[in-house]
């Protein structure tokens, strides 16, 4: 049984300002979220995730814009919400973790003005009781002595502890989907492993997650569902054991045989030949198609419709990967 849907983005497109949908450089992203669902998004840099990311909390740029679609949230349509109004929804419906928590947090005021303000504002916690409500949602992630840390400021910490003081943040309120951008990209692989483990114990709160990140590998172990994009288009969406055993893009195909392996012969990594393209506004066709082997004609002109291989399993490609699944 499906889970009921907490999140569903239709047919939405991201562009600049100026411009209309026939120039959006995120075009007609279609995806859904259920609730406890945890759906991980992988592409390369400039493919789209975190503009789509970004634009679900309301949080765009202020030169881009939504161009078309529709995006519902707890069964709000939040597409054309006011700045006012996402205010209202952030933090209670909707929380983010950013992928440098360095920047993410302001250098001059303390680990514990961070959580007591997000406490107060979005809350609603009273000020009395809003340091021993920092002080347990800072234990809650793990850290250590933390009616200490709140006196501390983001520099005195390490990386993975500020990482866990915006989790802390993020979860204050208790969010029904938690978009996480690349949560552990600048961490060593030690402390990504503690990251990880944190969110699988969100996962168990049976709050939704969107995780956002380049390692595949890492999604396909931790993710329900897998969104592959690629150039501000949707390529691949599929369960997390699809995309591992039957995935049908090239594209996916090609991140997958790029992660190293213990048991591949020694030798270079493997590489996707070529560059993603940089104008995206101005591709008709597939953005693969000039890397892609299995390109034809018609790739480099017209973008193929989101076709279902089954119940789960959906790919935008004129010519797919016929694949046979693999035993288990």
């Amino acid at each position: 049984m499906s889970p009921e849907i907490l999140l569903s983005l239709q047919n939405v497109s991201i562009g600049p300002r100026t411009t209309d949908a026939l120039h959006s450089i995120v075009r007609e992203v279609n995806m859904t979220i259920g609730k406890g669902e945890v759906v991980g998004v992988v592409g390369e840099s400039g493919s789209g995730k975190s503009l789509t990311a970004l634009a679900i909390g309301g949080m765009l740029p202020a030169s881009l814009k939504i161009t078309s679609g529709n995006m519902i949230l707890c069964d709000v349509e939040t597409t054309e919400l006011s700045e006012v109004d996402f205010h209202k929804i952030r933090g209670r419906d909707i929380s983010y973790v950013f992928q440098d928590p360095l920047n993410a947090l302001n250098p001059t005021r303390t680990i514990g003005d961070h959580l007591i303000d997000v406490l107060k504002r979005r809350g609603n916690v009273p000020s009395q009781t809003a340091r021993q409500k920092a002080v347990e949602a800072l234990r809650s992630v793990g850290i250590s002595r933390p009616e200490d840390r709140l006196s501390s400021y983001p520099h005195q910490l390490s990386g993975g502890m500020r990482q866990r003081v915006l989790i802390a943040m993020a979860l204050a309120c208790r969010p029904k989907l938690l978009i996480a951008d690349e949560p552990t990209t600048a961490l060593d692989v030690t402390v990504q492993a503690t990251i990880i483990d944190l969110f699988r114990g969100i996962r168990e709160q049976n709050i939704s997650i969107m995780f956002i990140s380049h390692n595949l590998d890492l999604v396909l172990e931790f993710c329900d569902t897998v969104v592959v994009m690629y150039g501000g288009r949707l390529m691949e969406r599929a369960s997390a054991r699809e995309i591992s055993q039957t995935s049908r893009h090239p594209y996916t195909r090609a991140l997958m045989e790029c992660v190293p392996r213990l048991t591949d012969a020694v030798g270079e990594l493997q590489v996707i030949p070529g560059q993603p393209p940089l104008a995206l506004g101005n591709i008709d066709g597939c953005p693969f198609a000039e890397r892609c082997t299995h390109a034809m004609d018609i790739c480099r002109s017209v973008f193929p419709e989101l076709v279902a291989s089954s119940l789960t399993h959906q790919v935008a490609c004129w010519n797919p990967i016929v694949v046979k699944e693999r035993a288990t």
